[in-house]
């Protein structure tokens, strides 16, 4: 009688299973919005006078709606802030912070669909850029521009053309450069044969790209009964593009155009917001802003 030895099979150890792209964009997301975090408890104040005033033109739209569609202030940027704001200072500066995540997770979807490998470093290439990370905890614009257009051109990539025109379309509401992205789009658009089957309907198209400043005017006349409010309230130094560079708030006929401001040291404000023609209390001001913050 014979034996015929068999040696057992050999365990291959199985290599660890790699993270799944969701759980890897939210590893690279958390330690930015711990950051982000951090930077709004150790820097309670805005960088610059706008981030001021743009809380304030938030904080006190409801008792003034024509704040809502005010030039300077973006209305869209209003708009989303005006609930926010009147929780505070701190809670609005957090909303920017998950502007600023969604934009970038919004961004790695983006680089995805090109087809780009490790598209997950789109976002500390985002937030590692100066201007970017110091504005990403602040009652900024540009935070809430960004998320718009990324969003819109996550669509269009997915040949969500008219979808992406409607998004588009609320980029002048958010900043003013969204004008000429709004003008480039539409002449993208045009040229694109996804659109639409001839050049002229594709054309006809882009009208959707003059949605969200039609909806500026009607609200604008509607709030203030002028309808030339947009053009009497732009702001009459942004011609030589001081208010642009970040200096001075309000335009001509803006209700917080001449809110008195009392800079304590670089960065900090303390604002009483006497509103033009409706001067605010002492006791309005102090449930506002409690010493050292402003309205936190």
């Amino acid at each position: 009688m014979s034996f015929v030895f068999q040696a057992p099979p050999l365990l291959h150890a199985e290599a660890p299973a790699e993270p799944s792209r969701t759980v890897r964009l939210a590893l690279w997301l958390l330690p930015f919005a711990v950051a982000g975090a951090l930077l709004v408890h150790l820097y309670p104040d805005s960088y610059q006078q706008d981030g001021g005033f743009h809380f304030l033109f938030a904080r006190w739209s409801v008792e003034h709606p024509q704040l809502l569609v005010d030039v300077w202030g973006r209305p869209l940027f209003t708009a989303l802030y005006a609930f926010p704001a009147r929780l505070g200072y701190p809670f609005a500066k957090l909303v920017t912070v998950a502007i600023a995540l969604a934009a970038a997770w919004n961004t790695v979807k983006l680089a995805r669909a090109h087809g780009l490998e490790h598209a997950e470093l789109a976002v500390p290439l985002l937030f590692l850029q100066p201007s970017f990370l110091l504005i990403c905890s602040d009652t900024m614009t540009e935070p809430l521009f960004a998320l718009v257009l990324v969003v819109a051109l996550r669509l269009h990539q997915a040949g969500r053309i008219r979808p992406s025109m409607w998004v588009a379309a609320l980029l002048p509401l958010a900043r003013p450069e969204g004008f000429f992205v709004a003008l480039l789009w539409a002449a993208s658009v045009a040229l694109d044969p996804r659109a639409d089957r001839t050049l002229l309907l594709r054309a006809l198209s882009t009208i959707r790209l003059a949605a969200g400043v039609a909806a500026w005017w009607l609200a604008s006349t509607l709030l203030t009964g002028d309808p030339c409010f947009i053009m009497h309230n732009w702001p009459p130094n942004w011609a030589a593009g001081a208010t642009a560079l970040g200096y001075g708030g309000g335009g001509r006929g803006s209700p917080l155009g001449l809110v008195p401001v009392r800079v304590l040291r670089l960065g900090r404000l303390r604002a009483l917001p006497g509103v033009r023609g409706a001067p605010l209390s002492a006791g309005d001001a102090s449930g506002l802003e409690p010493p050292g913050r402003l309205g936190a």
